[in-house]
C-alpha cells in the first residue's frame, strides 16, 4: 500500500502516489477525533495530486472518502497477482480506480477535468477494469469526469460477482449511486475490443443495487447492450434530470437496456 489508514484521517493535497497494489487502503476502523467527540469513521480526502495503481487505486473498504480535485487510475496490468493466469469475469468486475465496499461512503464534487489545462477531477481506467465500483456503500457523483476504455462499464454498481469470489453470504448491504453532476463516458468510442460487455457507461445489477440521476451527463458508451445503461434483474433506475446521450449498442438499448425484472 502507498498509504494504509487504519486509524485517522488522510488528507492528499498535491504529488504522486503510486504502488502495486492499492495506492489508498482506506479501512473501515471507528476511531475517536483527538479534540474528543463522538467517534467517526475513518476519512480520506483527495484535494489534488495523482492516485494510481495497476490494481486498485482507492480501496474504500467501509470508511469514507471525498473527493474533489486531482486524478485517480488504475491501469489494470497487474490485475493477474492473484496467481490466476488469466483474468476471469469476476474479476474484471472489481478491479477499479476507486473500489468501494462494506458500507463505504463516497463523494466526489469538484469540476470536470480540462485536458488542456489538467485541472478538475478525473477518475479513469483501462484495460476493462472499473473507473469506479460500488460492492456495497453509497456513491454520490456531484462532478468530475468518469472514463473508460475497453471497460466491462466505467461504473459498476452491483454484488452479483462478490458472491463468486466470496465465501461469506451476501450482507445484503445496499449499493447506491447518486449522480447529481459531472461527465461519465468511455474515452475511445472506436474501440470493440469488449463486445461482449454488457456496458461501457454504468452497469447496474442485482437486487441491492439502485441508481438515482438527478443531473449530470453519461455519454458515448458502447456495448453489445445498453450503450450507456445498463439495468440488469432487480436493478431499479430513477432518473429526473440530467442527460443520456449518444449511446451505441450493437443488439438493443443504445442509450438504456433494462432487463426483465428491473425498474
Amino acid at each position: 500500500y502507498g498509504i494504509y489508514n487504519e486509524v485517522g484521517e488522510v488528507v492528499v493535497n498535491g504529488g504522486w502516489i503510486e504502488v502495486y497494489d492499492s495506492a489508498i487502503q482506506n479501512c473501515d476502523t471507528m476511531y475517536t477525533p483527538l479534540g474528543g467527540g463522538d467517534a467517526v469513521k475513518n476519512c480520506v480526502t483527495i484535494n489534488g495530486g495523482t492516485v494510481r495503481s495497476t490494481v486498485y487505486g482507492i480501496y474504500n473498504d467501509g470508511g469514507d472518502l471525498y473527493v474533489t480535485g486531482g486524478t485517480v487510475f488504475t491501469d489494470g496490468s497487474e490485475a493477474f497477482w492473484q496467481g490466476l493466469g488469466t483474468l476471469p469475469e469476476e474479476w474484471t468486475e472489481i478491479i477499479s480506480a476507486i473500489y468501494n465496499i462494506n458500507g463505504g461512503t463516497v463523494d466526489i464534487t469538484g469540476d470536470l477535468y480540462d485536458e488542456t489545462t489538467g485541472t478538475g477531477i478525473l477518475i479513469w481506467s483501462v484495460n476493462g477494469m472499473h473507473a469506479l465500483c460500488n460492492h456495497g456503500g453509497e456513491v454520490t457523483i456531484n462532478g468530475g469526469t468518469f472514463k473508460g476504455l475497453g471497460n466491462r462499464g466505467v461504473i459498476y454498481n452491483g454484488s452479483v460477482y462478490a458472491q463468486a469470489i466470496d465465501p461469506k453470504p451476501d450482507t445484503g448491504i445496499p449499493c447506491r449511486v447518486y449522480v447529481n453532476g459531472g461527465l461519465i463516458t468511455n474515452s475511445d468510442t472506436s474501440d470493440w475490443r469488449y463486445e461482449d460487455d454488457p456496458t461501457k457507461g454504468i452497469l447496474n445489477n442485482g437486487e441491492y443495487a439502485r441508481v438515482v440521476m438527478t443531473g449530470g451527463t453519461i455519454s458515448g458508451g458502447i456495448a453489445d447492450r445498453g450503450g450507456n445503461l445498463y439495468l440488469g434483474s432487480k436493478a431499479v433506475f430513477n432518473m429526473t434530470g440530467g442527460e443520456i446521450v449518444g449511446g451505441i449498442a450493437r443488439n438493443r438499448g443504445g442509450n438504456i437496456y433494462a432487463a426483465t425484472g428491473s425498474q
